[in-house]
């Protein structure tokens, strides 16, 4: 929100809520950077708090529990979307002995959760 000059009655209203407003955003960072500093305090100490001398301890106690071949943090597929299939030879087979038998491509692909265009990249290849 900007503060416009015509809405105040006296350029001494419009001064003290300019003064207002940079107070109340310096107030806002201090805040902010006060959160941060705790938050890396937190993080810092965090292996303490859970019962580990060290915070490669506490990463490789989380490393086991991750399971093989698990994908980073953050590349989970987005909202709304399936995961990403994998396409194997057999799967291929099943694809083109379904478009064989005269299904549609459509079909086929809710039938084996890929794709339509990957459908079609299994007929075409």
């Amino acid at each position: 929100m900007s503060i416009q000059p015509f809405h105040f009655n006296s350029q001494a209203e419009y001064e003290a809520a300019l003064v207002s407003a940079a107070a109340e955003q310096a107030r806002k960072a201090a805040a902010a950077e006060w959160h941060a500093a705790e938050q890396s305090r937190r993080l810092a100490n965090l292996h303490k708090e859970v019962g580990f001398s060290s915070i490669k301890e506490l990463i490789d106690a989380l490393r086991e529990l991750t399971p093989a071949g698990a994908k980073a943090a953050g590349k989970a597929p987005k909202a709304g979307r399936r995961p990403r299939a994998t396409i194997t030879d057999e799967l291929r087979a099943k694809v083109k002995a379904a478009a064989a038998s005269g299904k549609k491509a459509p079909t086929i692909a809710k039938e084996y959760g890929l794709s339509t265009p990957s459908v079609y990249n299994i007929l075409k290849a």
